[in-house]
């Protein structure tokens, strides 16, 4: 069979007979099954799947039942007009008695020749991923403490802790429908330790109902739930599921990643909303004095939604070391809007810090930076409200790092930034520690603290300089 589809506009040529879709997407979704290599029962298209490539390309929401089924009869229609019934029937398959639902496949036929031609219009405004459907500071934070729980209690093999945690509805309240649907997946995983298998499945079923409504949780979980799903069957019987698995996992490591089915790579792209939050933080920095709060604001609320979307992606591919920096960043975003007058509480900085050194401690994670000593230090130091805080009986039980009003916060951050090697880190935890001695340490470590700060000014000089430009007062040699 010769076979042209036009995405763009809709319209089929079938062996050198014309044809016009009257229901939109016709073309793109038969361009997606053949595109995709959807050849078989065991690699077929899903709804999912479908639904959100429909979405990539303007449809809103997910077609229902009753429209997927229009959309099968126009194909036929259009293929019986050209006198090609018994053509489509042998090529479009799809679950039996599942018509309406799929899954579908196109198995190609020898001497078929089709050309795909034309793009339909894609999105441009493919929604970040979240944690919480407010966005707002506390909520996120409550959000980010009940998944240390949870993540924390799988690490630790206390599988029934774990589950108690994933399955407080209450706690998860506010989360996006990408967050609920990332939890039924880590409750999938716990069952499966656990060896309850329908119990796993029914978690899967739900999770995947929530990616069919959501595009962003397709994207960044739609490949898990995949693989989930064999891991389960290979669980449950490797004996009886090894071949079911190798013939529908095998055709898809020769395929580039996103070929049939839309993948992030979850923990680049979490690096990349990451970098340009801390651009929208300098650019708060910089415009502080010279723009109207309501576009600091709006800044401040782009940055926040960008790690809210950092810290998604991290949770999801379990890169706790990055959950605790992001943490740390967005500490430090609630403290220089403190410090800059824009709005927020230090409260609130406290609060993300707090969390971060949690993730640091619960999962034991390296001190492979010290910016989060630098920017507590600097919080602490440069403001009063933060010392009463941290001295109120409240934060002193919940605070589980080190402290700043101790010298040995100080010297630990910069033994530990000399140790690792970043000039600027160590110009940084000198220059906290030479404040912090000031106001009542040692004459010893106020010489220790400034012999330090000095040499690695002397040895890099444009630091000075990057200290000054950042808003801090380097002493002066002598």
């Amino acid at each position: 069979m010769q076979l042209s589809l036009d995405r763009t506009l809709n319209q089929f040529v079938i062996d050198g007979t014309p044809a016009q879709g009257s229901r939109r997407w016709e073309c793109l979704v038969l361009a997606t099954l053949i595109q995709g290599q959807h050849r078989t029962a065991t690699t077929a298209c899903g709804a999912a799947v479908l639904n959100s490539t429909l979405a990539e390309h303007g449809q809103k929401v997910p077609l229902t039942r009753k429209q997927w089924s229009l959309v099968w009869k126009s194909i036929d229609g259009m293929f019986t007009a050209a006198g090609r019934p018994q053509a489509l029937a042998l090529r479009l398959q799809h679950a039996p008695r599942k018509a309406t639902v799929g899954p579908w496949w196109w198995q190609t036929q020898p001497g078929d020749a089709i050309k795909l031609t034309g793009v339909a219009a894609l999105s441009r405004d493919f929604p970040l991923p979240g944690l919480s459907i407010d966005s707002n500071a506390e909520s996120e934070a409550a959000i980010c403490a009940r998944l240390l729980f949870g993540q924390s209690f799988i690490s630790e093999g206390q599988l029934d802790n774990a589950l108690g945690a994933l399955s407080d509805e209450q706690a998860w309240r506010w989360s996006t429908p990408e967050l609920h649907a990332l939890i039924q997946l880590r409750k999938v995983e716990v069952h499966a330790l656990k060896r309850d298998f329908p119990a796993a499945r029914d978690c899967l079923q739900i999770a995947e109902q929530l990616i069919c409504q959501a595009e962003v949780a397709e994207v960044y979980l739609g490949p898990t739930l995949t693989l989930l799903r064999h891991r389960i069957d290979y669980a449950e019987d490797a004996t009886v599921a090894h071949q079911r698995i190798l013939a529908a996992l095998s055709p898809q490591v020769r395929m580039p990643p996103g070929t049939g089915l839309r993948e992030a790579d979850a923990r680049t792209r979490g690096l990349m909303f990451n970098l340009l939050a801390l651009c929208e933080r300098r650019w708060i920095e910089q415009h502080a004095s010279r723009q109207p709060q309501t576009q600091l604001l709006a800044h401040a609320k782009a940055a926040m939604q960008l790690w809210s979307a950092a810290l998604f992606c991290f949770f999801s591919s379990n890169q706790h070391e990055h959950v605790q920096n992001m943490c740390a960043n967005i500490g430090y975003l609630h403290q220089r809007l403190c410090d800059l007058g824009v709005v927020g509480s230090p409260a609130d900085a406290l609060d993300w810090y707090a969390l971060a050194q949690a993730w640091h401690n619960r999962f034991d994670l390296p001190d492979n930076s010290v910016w989060e000593y630098i920017f507590i230090g600097d919080f602490w130091l440069g403001r009063q409200d933060v010392r009463d805080l941290m001295q109120e009986p409240d934060a002193l039980g919940t605070w589980a790092g080190r402290h700043p009003g101790t010298l040995h916060f100080y010297e630990f951050s910069l033994q530990r930034a000399e140790e690792i090697g970043d000039p600027r880190q160590t110009a940084h935890a000198a220059l906290n520690m030479w404040r912090f001695c000031r106001a009542g340490g040692s004459f010893a470590s106020i010489r220790d603290a400034k012999a330090k700060l000095e040499s690695v000014l002397d040895t890099y000089p444009g630091l000075r300089e990057l200290l000054v430009a950042e808003g801090y007062s380097p002493p002066r040699r002598r």
